[in-house]
């Protein structure tokens, strides 16, 4: 089963918010959420770590599963350096607005349809905005295409505007 490492105390205050919306619509993919310690103690050697949105170990959200030496993937869209975490496969594009662009993208490669419901399709389109600063910055047509795509899949444009009004 898929689970995604989520410790609270470090979430910043969107991102909290963002979570509790979530358990307020008692959203099915609150089951998938894990601690880094639960984690920890699930881990074996099948385990599979995918890391998004950096290649930095210095700021993964849970360090510790690093020291695990899992098989890992990192999907990420900034430049990578000479500290960057190796993934057995790493889909790393620089040229991407945002990982989730990438991730929409490589949803494109499943035998299956990949079901997005209209509050996740407004997660991801929050990243897509806080990534391009409004669609102001590093865009080109696939950013609009992910938009447009998350847009048929329901995310609410006014309710992450609600979201990222501060800072």
């Amino acid at each position: 089963s898929p689970y995604m490492i989520v410790d609270l105390d470090k979430l910043d205050p969107t991102t909290l918010y963002v979570y509790n919306l979530l358990k307020q619509n008692n959203h099915s993919i609150l089951k998938h959420f894990i601690t880094t310690t639960e984690a920890l103690n699930k881990a074996n050697k099948d385990s599979l770590l995918v890391i998004v949105d950096t290649q930095n170990p210095y700021i993964v959200h849970s360090k510790e599963m690093l020291s695990l030496n899992l098989k890992t993937i990192v999907v990420d869209h900034h430049r990578g350096n000479e500290t960057s975490i190796q993934g057995e496969l790493s889909h790393i594009d620089p040229a991407a607005s945002s990982t989730v662009e990438l991730l929409m993208e490589l949803s494109n490669f499943f035998s299956r349809e990949i079901q997005v419901d209209p509050l996740e399709a407004s997660i991801m389109y929050g990243g897509l905005v806080v990534d391009t600063n409004l669609f102001t910055y590093r865009t080109n047509g696939r950013t609009f295409e992910v938009a447009s795509k998350l847009k048929d899949y329901g995310a609410d444009t006014i309710l992450v505007k609600t979201w990222l009004r501060n800072d």
